[in-house]
């Protein structure tokens, strides 16, 4: 069976085992450096707001009512997220390909003896803070210049990771019969290809507190900029892993061949302890009347998921054997709760027993160290502003 990207292989579902495995989520992190380029887009986010208080007060030659945008006004809208960043925890987009001959005559003797294996990684970087993005504000302009915000945003958004392979095998020689006592020629090939997709799924809801600067060219017309914290409120990721496997064997005695597939589905459902974030935008606005307007603006986001709890959700296997007869077995109902529950600590204490395994009590959840993902996303965003 295929498990090469081992996220949710190992999270939801151990290797054909049936019990639950965290280990390569535990022991994985992203990088400092993540850390640090999202510190530097805070900072760019804030020193562009300072850079526009600076210049609208600095400005002296346009005439603005200082009183003119002061009020009550909602802004709705959506836009697209770009995932910022991106880690490597696994080794991406898979394939292998394996061809295996062997072949003796009647005397014994090889005459072919034949194994190669091709196998490609390819490295997938990704971020969870990538998706569409819907979004409201409800703000207050105090003047023309300064306003304060509480908003809210809706993040919706996946990746997946995709890995293959085929396998050929080959044995043929001589052998005699034991009714007959011929020497009569023996072979059995089997010829198997499978697939494995892994996604990992994330939405997100945030209030979005923040303070707006605005810029005023025209009456009609101006530039801002906007900064504050995101808190989430609903923060969970759901990963999700689907197999394929077909299989077909063939031989003298069979040479039509008996053909099989195989199939599960391993879905987690995993919590978020509270990540507080930072926002920041810069756009501008177009009234259209005295009580309408449009905004267009770029924003980013700097954010982390920080793995809580995890409960399996979904766990099922389909098989249709040679006969063609096909069966699904839903696992989930089975599962006892160490199977079915993972609980991620910041600090994990253990030991382990005579056997070198961690003790188990199937009525608890599976203890596991957390791990953080960055959920940090640079996008684009459009809508309209209603004042009142």
């Amino acid at each position: 069976m295929l498990y090469k990207n081992k996220f949710v292989s190992e999270l939801a579902v151990a290797n054909r085992s049936g019990a639950m495995e965290a280990e390569t989520i535990s022991k994985n992190g992203y990088s400092s450096k993540s850390q640090i380029s999202r510190a530097n887009i805070f900072l760019l986010i804030v020193a562009l707001t300072f850079f526009t208080v600076i210049t609208a007060f600095a400005q002296g030659d346009f005439a603005i009512n200082d009183n003119l945008g002061k009020g009550v006004y909602i802004r709705i809208g959506g836009g697209y997220s770009f995932g910022a960043g991106k880690v490597s925890l696994w080794e991406g987009n898979y394939s292998s390909d394996s061809y295996r001959s062997r072949i003796t005559n009647q005397t014994g003797t090889v005459v072919e003896d034949e194994d190669r294996r091709t196998s490609i990684s390819e490295s997938n970087p990704f971020s969870l803070g990538k998706g569409m993005v819907l979004n409201f504000e409800f703000g207050y302009m105090l003047n023309s210049y300064l306003g304060i915000e509480l908003g809210g945003n809706y993040l919706s958004g996946s990746t997946s990771f995709e890995s293959s392979y085929k396998s050929h095998n080959h044995n043929e020689g001589w052998q005699q019969n034991w009714q007959t006592g011929n020497v009569e020629r023996h072979y059995l090939t089997q010829v198997s290809s499978g697939s494995e997709t892994n996604t990992m799924s994330y939405s997100s809801f945030q209030l979005t507190p923040a303070i707006k600067i605005n810029f005023p060219i025209k009456n009609s017309f101006s530039f801002y900029s906007r900064v504050g914290i995101s808190l989430p409120i609903i923060n969970i990721m759901t990963s999700e892993m689907k197999d394929k496997e077909k299989s077909t064997i063939t031989s003298n005695n069979n040479p039509t061949g008996n053909v099989s597939d195989h199939g599960r589905n391993h879905k987690m459902e995993i919590t978020s302890y509270f990540k507080l974030g930072y926002m920041g935008s810069i756009g501008v606005n177009f009234n259209i009347s005295d009580n309408i307007g449009v905004f267009v603006e770029t924003n980013a986001r700097i954010s982390s998921f920080q793995a809580k709890k995890g409960t399996v959700t979904e766990r099922t296997e389909t098989v249709r054997d040679a006969s063609g007869r096909v069966t699904t077995t839903n696992y989930l109902d089975v599962m006892d709760v160490y199977e079915k529950e993972t609980e991620f600590l910041k600090k994990y204490e253990y030991t382990y027993d005579r056997n070198n395994q961690k003790p188990e009590d199937k009525d608890k959840p599976r203890k596991e160290m957390t791990i953080s993902l960055p959920t940090s996303g640079i996008g684009i965003a459009a809508g309209l502003i209603f004042k009142f």
